[in-house]
């Protein structure tokens, strides 16, 4: 290289780095506050948080004033943090998910780095960023990033700990699970336990495996950092947390379906090759190279990794896409891994020009299907699309498509090099055009009539609908019953005719309405 254009080394060196980093601002950054709160999740843990921060009471939260069991308390301090810094916005709101969400990238490219060399810890950096799944978790407002981020830090060092027998691995290991037990419970115990159980039954080492998990510093740890707000709770509410949060939500998600989200023994098989997007043909290059898993103990602790994770969940019977994300970090790692052996730019580029190919057709593929659709209420929601994926969304994804359409084109790069620019690309799309549109068809008139409601100073209740979003914005507590005269009621459209008194719509937009209750 000429001496004259110095700056080139600096670029070759540090030009992927400086790509990595913008991946993630892409990803989980560019337009973070745009799109509304989406109902249920997002709503729900926004307004507990709400309602936790004016009430003052940081041990048990509630939801429209009643108790919510769901999750444990650590979110909610984090969103606490996030409102502090950020105000109560939609960007304030998320910014600890986005937050973990690149704790969670950088981690991954690190361990990848150490464990193999540069190029396969920043394929894996990102991979990890640019995968659809890890961007809609990495910018919502729930646990599921924080969870990500500690399964990760867990199971790095319980690997380290299997390779080096140091105790200090070991200890962080109970660290990162309690720190997980606050953020989600049971899970971010049982798949580090299970993944180590795996490994050390394949390779003939229980006994080390068993004097590990019972090591008393690690569970003094665990339940310093996990015990004081479990014990706080239980004295708050007793019986009542422990049926809530360990059976109803934890035990019988297991058990028996809930919220309407059971599936099939095979429900996750396509799930796998959805939320790896646009990476799907690395992703099945990868998989057939499971028959190699044992000729490393970290290929294998990896495949053991994500193999518990598939099958636990595909036995569950509450199935929900974001569970398998809890084994996605073993796949980037291998998908990094073997990246060489993905020889067609073909098979690399095609789910990203199909997926950016539906991205731009997506408005005229609503029109078509809108005449079709049945439901009074979904067609009503549907009104607002054309509005919401307007001239800006299409220039987005029309750009989008021939970026990705020139990349088949470009012959000196690797498959993988390509499908890196590819995830680039689709990533920018998502966060400027389809996430703020989609929000805005989904959520806006939720959001707008709750800003109304709060403007005017009206008494609401929710009848029939749940959508906690709405108590959020509106800023207070929305009791779900039916309306006294006076009394503005927040329902879908289609329900209005069954209440037993007459109304009056002040607000109508998107499939919901405000109505006032008449004597």
């Amino acid at each position: 290289m000429p001496k004259s254009f110095p700056q080139f080394g600096f670029w070759r060196r540090r030009g992927p780095h400086l790509l990595l980093v913008v991946a993630v601002g892409l990803a989980f950054f560019l337009n973070l506050g745009k799109p509304p709160l989406f109902d249920r999740d997002e709503g729900a843990f926004s307004e507990a948080t709400r309602e936790m921060v004016e009430s003052g009471n940081y041990i048990s939260t509630t939801l429209n004033g009643e108790p919510r069991y769901d999750k444990p308390i650590l979110t909610y301090y984090f969103q606490a943090v996030g409102v502090t810094l950020f105000g109560w916005t939609e960007r304030g709101l998320r910014f600890h998910s986005a937050l973990a969400a690149t704790l969670w990238v950088f981690l991954v490219w690190a361990f990848a780095r150490r464990e193999w060399d540069d190029t396969t810890g920043w394929v894996a950096g990102m991979l990890t960023a640019t995968s659809l799944w890890v961007m809609v978790i990495g910018r919502a407002a729930t646990a599921d990033a924080l969870l990500n981020l500690f399964l990760a830090l867990s199971l790095f060092d319980l690997y380290r700990f299997w390779k080096q027998n140091r105790r200090a691995p070991l200890y962080r290991v109970f660290l990162w699970a309690g720190l997980g037990f606050l953020t989600k419970g049971p899970v971010a115990v049982a798949i580090p336990l299970a993944a180590a159980f795996l490994l050390a039954l394949v390779r003939g080492q229980i006994i080390r495996y068993l004097r590990a998990v019972f090591s008393p510093i690690g569970w003094a740890i665990f339940f310093v950092v996990a015990g004081p707000w479990y014990w706080a709770i239980y004295a708050r509410d007793g019986q009542a947390f422990v049926d809530g949060f360990f059976l109803s939500h934890n035990l019988n998600r297991f058990a028996d379906t809930m919220e309407s989200h059971g599936g099939v023994l095979y429900y996750f098989v396509p799930v796998l090759l959805l939320i790896v997007l646009p990476h799907t043909a690395l992703l099945l290059k990868a998989l057939t190279r499971v028959r190699r898993a044992t000729r490393s103990d970290l290929e294998l602790f990896l495949w053991l990794w994500f193999g518990f994770v598939f099958l636990f969940f595909s036995v569950s019977s509450t199935q929900l896409p974001h569970y398998l994300l809890y084994g996605s970090t073993p796949l980037f790692l291998l998908m990094a891994r073997y990246r060489e052996e993905l020889r067609s730019r073909f098979l690399a580029l095609l789910p990203a020009a199909v997926l950016a190919a539906f991205l731009f057709f997506l408005p005229w593929i609503w029109q078509l299907a809108e005449p079709r659709v049945t439901d009074d209420f979904t067609r009503a929601i549907m009104t607002g699309a054309p509005d919401a994926f307007g001239l800006e969304y299409r220039v987005w994804t029309g750009l989008t498509l021939a970026g990705v359409a020139a990349l088949f084109f470009l012959a000196r790069w690797k498959p993988w090099q390509h499908l890196m620019a590819a995830g680039l690309l689709i990533a920018t799309v998502l966060a400027a055009a389809l996430f703020p549109a989609y929000g805005q068809v989904q959520q806006g008139p939720t959001k707008e009539a709750a800003l109304l409601a709060r403007s005017e100073g009206w008494e609401v209740v929710m009848w029939r609908l749940d959508m906690p979003s709405f108590a959020l914005y509106y800023g207070d507590i929305t009791p779900l019953r039916a309306p006294e005269p006076g009394e503005v009621v927040f329902t879908r459209i289609t329900r209005l005719d069954r209440l037993d008194a007459p109304t009056e719509v002040v607000f109508q937009k998107g499939g919901i309405v405000l109505a006032r209750a008449l004597e």
